[in-house]
């Protein structure tokens, strides 16, 4: 019996999942509020404000700049600038281009503007501008087929929206269109990713900017209208996210404290956990090494990437300090211990019966 007792005991140190974060190269330039697209392999990052922001707000210098990471090489190299510098704008993935639409000047201003960069010719073009009575700052951009989707976001005076904007990029004349659907919560400093031809929308801030959501809604393949799901654990806003397969991760963020001065400070969190859109279940991940918001992430294959952002984990730190370091996560790691660890509790059960 001492026997059976050890092997399992060392059957399950053996089936315990080795998925843990690891370092990668860091960026060329330290950056935030900004997005990460993967286009063939690569991950691509541009704009964002460059300079660590006060606590009281304001202090962003924001940029023009484009890099892209080669996983095979672990390895930075940049790019050509946009025309535009910006922060808090939206970007996706369309065929070879990235799209980088919106978000707002280093005075804070909304920016109208949009541009696509070509990854094979390392060339910028202007696209459609968002119109002025609809645009925002801070939504996020999906996209099913040629057509772009931007939802929620803020005006240009930080109210919240629920709007979704749609732009098809193959007509003869792109234009950005308001669609007929809203988000059932209004909110800004979301997240979106689709899975399955499903849209899932989690997190951000809606009309009290004093507490982040745990709210997570899903429009259907074929749906007009935006229902919930299962919350997340931990509220936040501002994360950053990737879709591996049919589940999606959610990775730091902000969330808020009351402090003993009596106000509301921002703090950046570690928590990761991902969605199971196949039975509409969360579960905890690994938290990355360092707590972060207002940040990219992306996933090339099995491999999420998370890269740059803010950093602020203690309320008497006066100033969001803006990192280029990157971490990756090897989901398929998790995958082969979760067979691992099937097939050894089969071996402890054969094990026990035959004793």
């Amino acid at each position: 019996m001492q026997t059976i007792t050890l092997l399992v005991a060392c059957v399950l140190i053996a089936a315990v999942s080795c998925l843990q974060w690891t370092t990668k190269a860091p960026m060329i330039f330290k950056r935030s509020d900004m997005l990460a697209v993967t286009i063939n392999g690569r991950l691509y990052v541009a704009g964002g404000c460059t300079r660590d922001q006060s606590t009281t707000g304001g202090n962003c210098a924001a940029t023009n700049t484009l890099e892209y990471y080669t996983p095979s090489s672990n390895t930075w190299t940049q790019g050509a600038s946009m025309t535009v510098p910006r922060f808090r704008h939206v970007a996706i993935n369309q065929g070879n281009n990235m799209w980088v639409i919106g978000g707002r000047d280093a005075s804070d201003n909304l920016i109208y503007s949009s541009e696509y960069y070509n990854t094979q010719t390392n060339t910028w073009t202007t696209g459609p501008s968002l119109p002025a009575d609809t645009a925002t700052s801070d939504g996020y951009a999906y996209n099913i087929g040629n057509i772009i989707y931007i939802a929620g976001g803020y005006s240009q005076n930080y109210n919240v929206s629920a709007s979704v904007l749609s732009l098809d990029t193959s007509a003869a004349t792109p234009a950005w269109t308001l669609t007929n659907i809203k988000l059932a919560t209004p909110r800004g400093d979301l997240g979106a990713t689709v899975i399955k031809g499903n849209v899932y929308v989690y997190g951000g801030f809606s009309f009290d900017f004093t507490q982040p959501l745990k709210t997570v809604e899903v429009l259907r393949n074929g749906s007009n209208q935006f229902t919930a799901v299962p919350n997340m654990s931990t509220a936040r806003g501002d994360a950053a996210e990737a879709a591996v397969g049919d589940r999606l991760y959610v990775i730091g963020g902000e969330t808020i404290e009351d402090g003993t001065d009596g106000h509301n400070h921002t703090l950046t969190i570690a928590q990761v956990e991902s969605f199971d859109t196949t039975t509409n279940t969360w579960r905890s991940e690994p938290n990355i090494p360092d707590s972060r918001m207002r940040y990219g992430g992306n996933a090339i294959g099995n491999t999420i990437y998370v890269v740059g952002g803010q950093r602020r984990n203690t309320i008497s730190e006066t100033s969001f300090v803006v990192e280029n370091t990157v971490f990756a996560l090897d989901t398929s790691s998790a995958s082969s211990a979760q067979a691992a660890t099937i097939s050894l509790l089969a071996i402890i059960v054969c094990l026990i019966l035959n004793f």
